[in-house]
């Protein structure tokens, strides 16, 4: 059989990197056949296990953060020394913990009911309060939760969740409704399997006897052993919750023992208010907040992102009312909290 030489040239240029020129042209043509036959074979098997991969495991952080210099250099920085990644609304509400004994406030509270206890390490001054006991509904477990609550508005509620669609507010018409919450924090001493990290947005008190009350959005970060990343989840109705998986856009896990910054951002787009605007929510994670000095790096970093437009299985409505009555931090499974830095503030969304 005549080899035709030009044709081989083309394929071997086609295939560089695999087999060279000389060695197509001392080959055999069933020879030559078969191994570029493996060697395909071993190219879209290459090709295919890629893929899989990038199916379950999140995408490079290279790729997909802004540098600190793109996100947050120049932006204004609050009282407590947390940055503000969008401007502060100056007709709005808003709470800021800072220097204040938050056992003498009304405006922030925690459902165990224990008191807070001042520490000090190095230099860095910081709370820590006990968690409270706590039964799942879903699987009658018993465990740790701590929550901290934030009330930038008002400390009472008006409105459920029905309500507050024709209203616009959960509580006052001074609720957050673009806003932005930071929180500051470390868990100490793991109990039970159900480790998560959560702040609740837009709703109001969780109440068994006045369920639809409840009617708020969170967004989650976790412990790498608790079989999630980050997640959104909406609960109209207490407690029932419908959960989403997100895309980290990198990889974060909180761990006991070890600091870490998380803000959370929810505004409506276009910064209307029907029933049928659309929302953007935002989670961003600081990993190493402290500088050595006992001061904020401020490098927060976008963790997760979810669009709320309605299109959810158990809850089809938009959580776009104002609320916040209260804000709330919510951290499972540790026996208690640490905490720097609390704040949740209205703010001037972006323009897209």
């Amino acid at each position: 059989m005549l080899i035709n030489y030009e044709e081989q040239k083309k394929e071997a240029k086609t295939l560089r990197g695999y087999i060279s020129y000389p060695s197509i042209l001392n080959m055999s043509f069933s020879s030559w056949k078969d191994r570029i036959r493996r060697i395909l074979y071993r190219n879209n098997d290459t090709k295919q296990k890629t893929k899989d991969t990038l199916q379950t495991t999140a995408r490079p952080a290279i790729l997909q953060l802004k540098t600190k210099s793109e996100l947050t250099i120049g932006n204004a920085i609050c009282k407590d020394g947390t940055i503000m990644l969008f401007p502060t609304n100056a007709n709005g509400s808003q709470f800021m913990l800072d220097k204040q004994n938050p056992n003498n406030l009304k405006s922030f509270t925690t459902d165990s009911h224990y008191r807070f206890v001042k520490k000090k390490e190095d230099n860095i001054e910081f709370w820590n309060v006990f968690s409270g006991d706590i039964t799942y509904r879903s699987s009658g477990e018993h465990a740790k939760s701590c929550r901290l609550n934030m009330f930038a508005s008002t400390t009472i509620q008006i409105n459920d969740w029905k309500s507050a669609m024709d209203k616009g507010y959960i509580g006052s018409e001074k609720d957050l409704k673009n806003h932005e919450v930071t929180v500051i924090m470390r868990v100490h001493t793991k109990v039970g399997h159900k480790t998560e990290c959560c702040i609740k947005m837009r709703g109001g008190g969780h109440h068994g006897d006045r369920p639809e009350q409840a009617g708020c959005i969170q967004l989650d970060v976790s412990t790498q052993d608790s079989g999630h990343s980050a997640r959104w989840a909406k609960e109209l109705v207490h407690p029932s919750y419908e959960y989403q998986e997100l895309e980290p856009l990198f990889e974060f896990f909180f761990e006991e023992g070890k600091w870490f910054g998380m803000k959370t951002t929810s505004w409506n787009n276009n910064n209307n208010y029907t029933h049928n605007t659309t929302t953007t929510n935002r989670c961003y994670i600081d990993p190493d907040p402290f500088n050595t000095n006992g001061t904020l790096k401020n490098d927060y970093r976008l963790y997760s992102e979810h669009n709320d437009v309605g299109n959810g299985k158990k809850y089809r409505e938009i959580v776009n009312w104002a609320g916040g009555v209260p804000t709330t931090l919510r951290v499972d499974g540790f026996e208690s909290v640490d905490f720097y830095a609390c704040n949740a503030r209205e703010i001037i969304p972006p323009r897209d």
